[in-house]
């Protein structure tokens, strides 16, 4: 995504860089969950198997939150697209 935004060579707008924001505290998330899911399965131990747990289950809320700041700012994109639509035109039909 990042080099996707950079192939346009104009600065990124503020709702953009939540979106880009978004996209990677989710990745973020992907990799911490990646890591307690591994300790997890190579765990043999009770004790280290629940800390593992537990750094998956923070990967998970790392990525809910990053799809939090990413739909917020593609909240606001479409906001600000349908203020750029003008409204339909109103259309007088006489004798109604």
């Amino acid at each position: 995504m990042s080099k996707l935004y950079n192939l346009t060579n104009n600065p990124l707008s503020d709702v953009e860089k939540g979106i880009l924001t978004g996209a990677w505290v989710q990745v973020i998330g992907d990799i911490v969950g990646a890591i307690g899911t591994t300790a997890e399965v190579l765990s043999e131990d009770p004790q280290t198997d629940l800390q593992a747990q537990i750094v998956a289950t923070q990967g998970l809320w790392i990525q809910t939150f990053g799809s939090g700041i990413e739909a917020t700012s593609a909240t606001e994109a479409v906001k600000r697209e349908l203020q750029t639509i003008p409204p339909p035109p109103l259309v007088f039909i006489p004798g109604s």
